[in-house]
Order: structure tokens, then sequence, then C-alpha cells
């Protein structure tokens, strides 16, 4: 009996130890700016974006339209100390007959976000979408988020 609870509390340790630094999912968050190519071997803070980094704030829930229908939606930005660059933002992924616009909004350096429009053609595809969000800064490394869409039919 007390080898097996000692197996236990082993297996338990060591599923804690090991899934501690792994990454999980395709949705994969990653914070962008100067600092976060040059300070790789830091961890990002428990709360907040590290110094000189900044992170997308997309929707929390997916943007719901439906075939032939627009809504807004903003794309906020999280910025630590010192990062005051200028990002642009790339999609890809875009469902079929589903248009953003503009096509690649700039978050200026004094902003906090930006409301892109979302329009399904009559003709879009129905269903469940993940959009890749590249966030791009006049200088340092990209940050990429996802933004959800779901279309349904009319």
């Amino acid at each position: 009996m007390k080898a097996l609870c000692t197996g236990f509390v082993m297996l338990a340790l060591a599923a804690l130890v090991g899934c501690s630094g792994a990454s999980s999912g395709t949705s994969e968050k990653h914070v962008g700016g100067p600092s976060a190519a040059t300070n790789a071997s830091q961890k990002e803070p428990i709360v907040g974006v590290g110094d000189g980094e900044f992170k997308l704030k997309p929707p929390t829930l997916a943007v719901r339209l439906k075939q032939g229908e627009s809504k807004e939606a903003r794309i906020d930005i999280e910025r630590g100390k010192n990062f005051d660059k200028d990002v642009t933002l790339k999609f890809a992924d875009t469902p079929k007959d589903v248009e953003i616009k503009p096509d690649s909004p700039v978050i200026k350096h004094s902003d906090t976000g930006v409301v892109l429009i979302i329009k399904a053609k009559d003709e879009a595809a129905v269903g469940d979408f993940k959009v890749k969000i590249t966030a791009h800064p006049t200088e340092g490394k990209d940050a990429v988020e996802t933004l959800e869409i779901k279309v349904s039919a009319k």
C-alpha cells in the first residue's frame, strides 16, 4: 500500500513538473516588441506586459454574424513600459467571402486599439473560423493572436 501511494505521488509530481513549460493548442499567444526578441531568457510577467513589449487583445468571444451582415470588432493593444511603436496588423486564414476592413490597420503609438469592420457576404462560408492576426511593430518582434469569427446562415 505504501509503494502504491508513493507511486501515485511521484506520478503526480512528474505530471506537474513535466507540463509546466509545455504549450498546447494552436491559439498560442505571443508578445511582441523590441524586448521580446532580446529578452528570450526572461519569463513573461504574471500580470501585464514586460518592459518594451506589447500584447494584442482581440475580442474574448467570437464575432458572430450572419451571411450578408457586418459588425464592428475592436482589437486593443496592451503596451509595456518603454514600448511606444506603431503596430501594423495583418490577417491570415480569413474565411471565404468574409472581409476585414481596413486590410492592414495600424495602431499608432498613441492609440489603445483599432476598430475593424467584419463583413460576411451573402455567399460567405458558414462555420466557426480562427483568423490569425500578426502584429508587426516598427521595431522588434511580431506578436500573434487569434480572432474567432462565427458565420451563420441567413
